[in-house]
């Protein structure tokens, strides 16, 4: 195990050798970690923001303007998705998932070409 850069290219060697026969063999990749391959993340300085979070089953999706468009989507830690709207015209929505499974969700806000992620867990 070791710190790895972004961008960097790692190669990676595997051997393995058959317990009855004793051939081996070795299979060799070289791996590039890219972190952001596609969409752009939306810049910090924009206010997007989840609360409460943790959750017991209701939040609000807090967004920087009444002006802003946002296409929201909620996914299962497992990648299904199970909520998505489409939210103008406030500056805040909220958001119930009481009845969901109690774990951890990520909520995607796309706007303007950019996303961000946020990480919603639902408890008690």
């Amino acid at each position: 195990s070791r710190n790895i850069k972004i961008n960097e290219n790692l190669d990676i060697d595997y051997t393995y050798t058959d317990g009855t026969s004793g051939c081996s063999a070795t299979a060799s990749s070289v791996v590039v970690v890219d972190p952001c391959i596609g969409i752009d993340q939306l810049s910090s300085t924009l206010e997007y923001n989840v609360y409460p979070n943790p959750t017991s089953g209701q939040f609000e999706i807090l967004v920087p303007s009444k002006e802003v468009n946002v296409k929201a989507m909620l996914y299962s830690a497992d990648g299904k998705l199970v909520y998505s709207s489409e939210l103008s015209g406030r500056d805040s929505y909220n958001v119930n998932i009481s009845e969901f499974a109690n774990g951890v969700y990520f909520l995607k806000l796309y706007v303007d070409g950019g996303v961000k992620i946020i990480k919603v867990a639902k408890q008690f």
